[in-house]
């Protein structure tokens, strides 16, 4: 009987220990992860997220089958927001309604934010008298470009800010990358309109990434950017802008400065019928 008190006795501190060892490592894992989602945005350069996302999209295949099919869809689609969007002015300001648009594997609502950045730049500087009669092109299209070069994990991750860039540039438009903050605002004042990419929360990277468009009326007016679905707002400085962003939460990445030439932007629809990047190997 003292056998058995005593088996029982070491199985109940064994057990005991052991529940221990696992409170340990689960307080560990947390403390492992609270680290990791804090380090990233604060600690992590604006340079070295750009470089790990362009790496992402350099090594995704392109699939024009899958792309092809979002186009059709996503054309009959888009046709139900085209109104509303030209009451707003022509710009995207609701992407959480864009459920029923696809891009890559997932929906516009879930990874379209750069994307529509790049519908909206188009836009201010058509608003702006800086594209002449040249045609915009219109966010179907915009995704199947971007499918076929610049998501990243079959978008689930969005869009390379690198590719908005070379987008842009393809376009003949002047484009121009920035990671360093302290040039964001004389970027800002030198730019016709910008593109931002930042942390929703600068404490958390598990609240993701955003980009949106920034145009420049009466001042600064930022687009599809944490307001769901109402207008952008206006700021008379960038700086203000920056600090207000996502309640003073969000933190910047890059910012891309946009200026159309002296000579002109490069037309859309081209001599071949076709301007998309990604055919022509951009």
């Amino acid at each position: 009987m003292k056998k058995k008190r005593t088996a029982e006795k070491k199985n109940k501190q064994s057990s005991t220990q052991s529940s221990d060892a696992q409170s340990v490592l689960r307080s560990a894992a947390k403390n492992a992860k609270d680290y990791a989602v804090s380090f990233v945005p604060q600690r992590v350069s604006g340079r070295t997220a750009l470089g790990f996302m362009e790496f992402l999209r350099a090594v995704q295949p392109r699939r024009a089958v899958l792309a092809e099919g979002n186009l059709y869809g996503n054309l009959y689609a888009y046709s139900k927001h085209r109104e509303r969007v030209s009451q707003q002015d022509g710009y995207i300001e609701d992407q959480e309604n864009y459920t029923d648009l696809r891009y890559g594997t997932v929906t516009v609502a879930y990874a379209g934010c750069e994307v529509i950045a790049v519908a909206n730049v188009l836009n201010a500087l058509r608003r702006a008298g800086l594209l002449g009669n040249k045609k915009c092109r219109e966010l179907p299209h915009l995704l199947y470009s971007f499918e076929m070069n610049g998501k990243i994990l079959g978008g689930r991750f969005g869009t390379s800010p690198g590719s908005l860039r070379d987008y842009m540039r393809y376009c003949g438009f002047e484009a121009e990358l920035y990671t360093e903050p302290g040039n964001f605002s004389t970027a800002a004042e030198i730019s016709d309109v910008l593109i931002l990419t930042c942390y929703n929360d600068g404490k958390n990277l598990l609240r993701e990434v955003h980009t949106f468009c920034i145009s420049k009326e009466d001042g600064y007016r930022t687009h599809n950017a944490y307001h769901r679905g109402r207008a952008g707002r206006r700021y008379e400085s960038f700086d203000d802008l920056l600090r207000d962003l996502n309640g003073g939460l969000a933190k910047p990445i890059c910012l891309i400065g946009i200026k159309v030439p002296d000579s002109g932007a490069y037309d859309f629809e081209s001599k071949n019928g076709s301007a998309d990047p990604e055919e022509k190997g951009v």
